[in-house]
């Protein structure tokens, strides 16, 4: 009797990890097929004039279900294409520069040579502009921020750096618009260097300091190539 139920409880748990591998496999597919769709959407129709509706249609899925892998919608699955072009710019550029040569340093290099990336296409430029229009406090960079922060001995908490980090998204995300509206006359490089400035002067950090080492990474982008990596199109 006892080698019966160990029998059966071996196949019973047999059967349970095949019914959960074939539950992921499932699961794995809807994702993978919405974020398809809604990539061919953003890229077809704009991020702006994309729905969630029109991605579940095209998508084969229940509108309620895309919550379900993405909570914020569309916008989530912006980020999702966003975090994988940071992924992808990180893999990039260490070829190039070491994050472990000076941290901050890298940061602000790593941020200029993906946006550098996003730029050589202006319908992927819409979508990341327009992803952050829904409010979302971990920014992909609050932890670098904060990490980068307390190895230079700032006294800063991770609200400090949320804060700081958000307020500068919103700076550089207006003086994006500006410029597309033709209020503003500013290169991408001064959007940039403004963007920094507000969230590094805001944790603590001295203007000349910052100004200094925003100068070297530009240098150091200049002798790396752009290698096209893409936010919405599947890179080649």
């Amino acid at each position: 009797m006892m080698c019966y139920n160990r029998e059966k409880i071996r196949k019973n748990g047999r059967l349970r990890e095949g019914s959960d591998r074939i539950t992921y496999k499932k699961s794995k597919e809807t994702n993978d097929r919405i974020v398809a769709v809604a990539r061919k959407l953003f890229y077809e129709k704009g991020f702006k004039k994309t729905s969630v509706r029109q991605i579940c249609k095209d998508a084969g899925i229940n509108h309620s279900l895309i919550y379900y892998y993405f909570k914020s919608g569309k916008y989530g699955i912006a980020q999702y294409l966003i975090n994988e072009h940071i992924r992808k710019c990180i893999k990039a550029l260490s070829k190039h520069y070491s994050y472990q040569s000076d941290y901050l340093l890298y940061h602000l290099l790593l941020l200029r040579f993906l946006f550098r990336e996003i730029s050589q296409d202006p319908i992927e430029l819409e979508c990341y502009i327009n992803a952050w229009e829904e409010e979302q406090i971990d920014r992909p960079f609050s932890i670098e921020t904060y990490t980068i922060a307390k190895g230079l001995g700032m006294n800063v908490s991770y609200t400090d750096v949320q804060t700081a980090v958000l307020m500068s998204d919103y700076v550089w995300k207006g003086l994006y618009e500006a410029k597309q509206n033709g209020i503003l006359e500013l290169t991408d490089s001064e959007i940039r260097k403004r963007t920094d400035l507000t969230r590094w002067m805001n944790i603590g950090l001295d203007k000349a300091f910052i100004l200094e080492k925003i100068a070297v990474a530009e240098e150091l982008l200049k002798d790396i190539p752009i290698y096209h990596i893409h936010l919405i199109l599947e890179d080649g």
